[in-house]
């Protein structure tokens, strides 16, 4: 039985659960950004290899964009989609929790390229991942998240936005969120 779209009538009308995850995705977008300046210096334009740049980037990577955005969208935003009549199996949730895990194994490597001094695998798997991560932004924030801002109803809207406020006033999450940040601007500055 498909649901019914109905639009969230939350009572701040221009929050949606989506916005908080697609400034997210400007902050992924940036870094991503730099880290193909810094792939094209070292790989085309004979820049010297610096490991501890891919290094600080899987850092911010494994911080920012699994442990604080992915997790937020597995652990809350896709149950709530569920809930609302979006399958968890063979449907667009389980595409972006399968890139997800790619996108994970991806950074794991070109980790471990790093750490090996491997600059030849370094930057195929960062060229891989930033691609893939890519696509997978643009899909989220053009189908996904069109089909939450028409399928969450008020309540589960409301539910989402009270977890994403405790999520953000966690002291942890505070100050990690923080750190991250700090290190999205410096891999910039450095790319």
């Amino acid at each position: 039985m498909e649901p019914t779209p109905t639009r969230a009538s939350s009572k701040d009308l221009d929050w949606h659960p989506v916005d908080p995850l697609i400034a997210e995705h400007d902050v992924i977008l940036g870094v991503l950004a730099a880290a193909e300046r810094r792939l094209v210096a070292e790989r085309d334009r004979g820049t010297a290899y610096d490991a501890t740049y891919w290094l600080d980037l899987a850092r911010f990577l494994h911080g920012f964009a699994d442990e604080l955005h992915h997790a937020k969208e597995e652990a809350h935003l896709f149950p709530a989609l569920t809930r609302c009549g979006l399958p968890e199996q063979g449907g667009p949730v389980a595409v972006m929790k399968q890139e997800h895990e790619q996108g994970r194994a991806l950074v794991r490597g070109f980790r471990a390229a790093a750490k090996a001094d491997d600059q030849a695998d370094t930057w195929r798997q960062v060229g891989l991942f930033v691609e893939l991560l890519r696509q997978h932004i643009a899909k989220e924030n053009q189908v996904l998240f069109e089909m939450a801002r028409r399928l969450l109803p008020e309540p589960e809207v409301t539910g989402l936005r009270w977890t994403y406020e405790e999520l953000a006033a966690a002291t942890d999450d505070a100050r990690t969120r923080k750190e991250l940040l700090a290190l999205a601007a410096d891999l910039d500055r450095r790319a």
